[in-house]
């Protein structure tokens, strides 16, 4: 098992996670003769309140991933009310030491600017793995 454990950040516990199209999307753009897309590094908050993992705009600008719908949420942000977003099928990876964790999820788009992070990883992500929320010490550790 790859443990990693981190100080809790301002925002909470925060890992870097490359973020890339769906191995699904990324076959057909190599069969029309498109380059392959690089993942997109960038931090990502840890979320066990979030059931879906979700994408910022800008992530999803640099990936130029194609939507495969719209997901209905109601968040704690929206007061209770459903919102309907977009979604998208992502593999996420994040590195623990000389293994990684890679899993592909329905993530749907946010606006997460202001909180210096580009995806939030959901219970859709999390389950996969182990999630220890220290308070008392400020840190977190994260095994798969």
């Amino acid at each position: 098992m790859a443990i990693l454990t981190k100080p809790i950040e301002r925002y909470g516990p925060l890992v870097e996670v490359a973020v890339n199209m769906d191995e699904r999307f990324a076959s057909k753009r190599r069969a029309v003769g498109l380059p392959t897309v690089m993942p997109h590094v960038c931090l990502a908050l840890a979320d066990t309140g979030a059931s879906r993992s979700l994408i910022d705009h800008a992530v999803i600008a640099a990936l130029g991933l194609e939507s495969i719908g719209l997901i209905e949420l109601a968040t704690a942000s929206t007061g209770g009310e459903r919102k309907s977003s977009r979604a998208f099928l992502v593999r996420m990876t994040i590195a623990l030491g000389a293994r990684s964790m890679a899993t592909t999820v329905t993530a749907v788009e946010s606006d997460l600017g202001d909180f210096g992070v580009g995806a939030i990883l959901g219970r859709d992500f999390l389950a996969r793995g182990l999630l220890v929320y220290n308070g008392p010490s400020g840190e977190f550790t994260i095994a798969f």
